[in-house]
């Protein structure tokens, strides 16, 4: 049997009601070194919004009760952390459509009806990064079998790319998951269209980096050695999550009187046609042929601590130089705002994205999502390296 769903508030308590500040928080396990309440003060600050941001510790065994009381004490929004991010689907009655493909989730927020949807942001945010990028009918590839990986797979399939080419991951478990929730269209990359709304003026639309890496990275391309993995909302990595933890099956649309988030994002086309899933392969570490085709290429979980993970960090370093000019290469296995795999990239002119990119922007959306406002993203930077010692 699942896990029983946790029952929602039909309204909530607005701030002139009550003298109450809205609550956000954190649940991971451990929660020690997790920066999410540092760096989400940081940006209520900036807002000016009194609220509160807490962090708790909850064992896995205590994650019903904990979501329960989320939604009893009227939470406004969750950021979920390691090991919760499969295990917290089962306990939301709604579901994000990339939260629902990816099996993950990494945050939750309240619909306008006082429901609790769960999100997956880290795809959200990849997707805002790669703005205008032309990912649909290309190819695309995954690297790094950790849960962050499944999320941004979930992601990339959206995207509609024509080929996923993955390594260290299962492709045929992945495939009978697109197949089950085939998209009706494939997502757009618009950075207005996931939540985040327009760029301010003067704002870039898209955050990638391009030739070499911005001031905020010279001190890291300086030499030393980079930092530890880290996991979900910049947690350090914990207890993996199970591989295979299956979805759950839920009516996850709308409520009434409540947008649907995941049609606007659809694009207008004048046939209406449902989207072919990607076929997804096998990449190997030697086809030439394959690395020269991808548009996007990810890196989310090798990193040179771990078994062979030098060797394929200097091989994948080598891998760049088959790479078309204008393929994002993206870091997530060290959190940091370069790393090695994403110098030699610079080295090259190709655009990047690194850990520290997607883990603001994932703040920002969340931030946003909770409270209807914009975050400073300049400010959760400045507290995300601050807390890291990066």
């Amino acid at each position: 049997m699942g896990r029983k769903l946790i029952p929602t508030a039909r309204r909530l308590t607005t701030m002139e009601e009550t003298a109450i500040p809205p609550l956000l928080g954190v649940v991971g396990h451990p929660i020690a070194g997790n920066p999410m309440q540092f760096a989400m003060e940081r940006a209520l600050a900036a807002a000016n919004l009194e609220w509160r941001f807490l962090s708790f510790d909850v064992p896995p065994e205590r994650l019903a009760a904990a979501v329960a009381g989320v939604d009893a004490l009227g939470f406004r929004g969750l950021a979920v952390a390691p090991p919760h991010s499969a295990a917290v689907l089962e306990l939301v009655p709604r579901h994000s459509q990339s939260a629902r493909i990816g099996r993950w989730a990494d945050a939750i927020h309240r619909g306008d009806d006082g429901c609790l949807i769960a999100d997956n942001l880290l795809g959200d945010a990849l997707r805002d990064l790669l703005g205008d990028r032309p990912v649909a009918g290309s190819s695309v590839g995954l690297l790094g079998d950790v849960p962050e990986s499944r999320a941004l797979f979930a992601t990339l399939s959206l995207l509609a790319p024509k080929t996923l080419w993955v390594r260290d991951i299962a492709a045929e478990n992945f495939s009978r998951s697109l197949e089950a929730h085939r998209p009706a269209a494939p997502l757009a990359t618009d950075q207005s269209q996931t939540g985040s709304g327009e760029p301010e003026a003067g704002e870039s639309r898209s955050e990638l980096s391009t030739g070499r890496p911005a001031a905020a990275r010279a001190s890291q391309a300086e030499g030393g050695s980079e930092p530890a993995e880290h996991g979900s909302f910049g947690h350090p990595q914990g207890p993996s999550e199970p591989p295979d933890a299956a979805p759950v099956e839920r009516t996850t649309g709308p409520a009434d009187g409540e947008r649907d988030e995941q049609a606007e994002r659809r694009p207008r086309g004048a046939e209406g046609d449902a989207a072919e899933p990607p076929q997804v392969l096998k990449l190997s570490d030697r086809d030439k042929a394959a690395f020269g085709e991808l548009q996007v290429l990810v890196r989310g979980g090798l990193t040179p601590t771990t078994a062979g993970g030098a060797a394929d960090a200097k091989m994948l370093e080598k891998q760049v130089e088959q790479l078309r000019q204008d393929c994002v290469v993206v870091d997530l296995a060290v959190c940091a705002s370069t790393s090695p795999l994403l110098r030699t990239a610079s080295e090259r002119g190709l655009p990047t994205i690194s850990a520290i990119d997607l883990l603001v922007a994932r703040a920002a959306l969340a931030f946003h999502r909770w409270t209807g406002r914009r975050a400073d993203r300049l400010a959760l930077q400045e507290a995300f390296e601050e807390y890291l010692e990066i």
